[in-house]
């Protein structure tokens, strides 16, 4: 499977498809050419299942792709508060924006502030 192949199988969350290609993917925390990770992308797109699999095998909830995002500011931005909670769950750093905001200042989910302040 291309690289294009597995990053649309995590964008439109085709698990079945996600994991027949986790079989050949080296190193998950690798950028898919644009400098994003397959975490991020999950955490974009708002896939929790495709999330816990690329955690559970390893992907860095902390890793920064090329515009200074992690995969926990990438959820908050697009409010998929399931995804935001896992993160935290599994040790994912609450920093500032590549913008010097506070990362409960980029939502308006109050759901997503609450669990950005436990």
């Amino acid at each position: 499977m291309s690289e294009e192949q597995f990053r649309w199988c995590i964008e439109t969350g085709d698990i079945n498809g996600f994991k027949d290609a986790l079989k050949n993917v080296k190193d998950l925390n690798k950028g898919l050419g644009d400098g994003r990770r397959p975490i991020h992308i999950a955490a974009d797109f708002g896939h929790l299942q495709i999330l816990e699999l690329l955690v559970k095998e390893g992907a860095d909830v902390n890793v920064k792709d090329n515009f200074g995002i992690t995969p926990l500011l990438a959820a908050v931005y697009e409010e998929h508060a399931d995804c935001v909670e896992f993160l935290l769950k599994n040790k994912a750093e609450i920093i500032d924006s590549p913008s010097g905001l506070k990362m409960c200042e980029c939502t308006d989910s109050e759901d997503i502030k609450r669990l950005l302040q436990q």
